[in-house]
């Protein structure tokens, strides 16, 4: 179904957050393996991480025309993969731990394919005239303010 601006929600955002989700699944369920105090602090960070992520899911997805509860619904469906990658992640935490930096990798390069791809020239299109140039130097600025605030 085409949406109101022409555009058909991409497949490749879904295959993007679900691989993101299975990553923090994976790092959830290795923290956990390693010990109770590391899970909980990872556990409270991809909570805390989850919350903007899921409203920004859910924008995207009533801006390509879907209804709220449909935006809800796909939010909710992108982070499946997250118990039960933790789930399997604990219990098979030898046998993940080389395979998760893949995961993370991949998933970080969907995530950024979605933004330079999606997010920033919707983006850019749908600013004021005097604002489309300013707004690919604030989304890099605070992309990089947010990745040096995190390691």
């Amino acid at each position: 179904r085409t949406t109101p601006n022409g555009k058909e929600p991409p497949p490749i955002v879904a295959v993007a957050l679900g691989s993101h989700s299975l990553a923090e699944g994976l790092a959830l369920g290795a923290a956990y393996s390693n010990s109770l105090s590391r899970g909980r602090t990872a556990c409270l960070s991809i909570l805390i991480h989850n919350i903007p992520e899921g409203l920004a899911t859910a924008t995207v997805v009533v801006g390509r025309g879907q209804s709220p509860t449909k935006a809800v619904l796909f939010a909710l469906f992108s982070t499946a993969p997250q118990p039960i990658a933790a789930v399997l992640a604990a219990q098979f935490a030898g046998l993940f731990a080389d395979l998760a930096n893949v995961f993370v990798a991949f998933a970080a390069a969907m995530m950024l394919w979605i933004a330079l791809s999606e997010l920033i020239p919707e983006a850019i299109t749908n600013a004021h005239p005097k604002d489309q140039d300013i707004i690919p130097l604030l989304a890099a600025a605070s992309g990089a303010a947010v990745a040096l605030g995190v390691s």
